[in-house]
C-alpha cells in the first residue's frame, strides 16, 4: 500500500516523519486486517486527500514561506489516515 500510495502522490514526496507516520498506518490496518485490506482505492484517497491538505497548508502561509520544496512536500499533518 505504501508503494500504491507514492504512484498516486505523483511528483510530491513524504517527509521523513510523514512516511514514518503513514507506513506506521498501514501496518496497523495490516495487523487488524479484513477482507477488504490492500485495496488500492484506499492508498489513493489518502494521497489525494493528503494533497489536498497540504495545498490548504500552503495557502494559509505567507507568500515567501511557500517554497519548491513544501509545495512538492506532502508533512505528517498533511496526512488524511483513512481506515475504509
Amino acid at each position: 500500500l505504501m508503494e500504491i500510495a507514492k504512484l498516486y502522490l505523483g511528483g510530491n514526496k513524504l517527509s521523513p516523519e510523514a512516511e514514518r507516520t503513514l507506513l506506521g498506518h498501514f501496518e496497523t490496518l495490516y495487523e487488524n486486517r479484513g477482507r477488504t485490506f490492500g485495496n488500492a482505492g484506499l492508498a489513493r484517497k489518502i494521497a489525494e486527500q493528503s494533497i489536498q491538505n497540504r495545498d490548504y497548508r500552503l495557502a494559509s502561509l505567507p507568500e515567501q514561506e511557500r517554497t519548491a520544496e513544501n509545495k512538492t512536500t506532502i508533512q505528517a499533518e498533511d496526512l488524511v489516515l483513512l481506515t475504509t
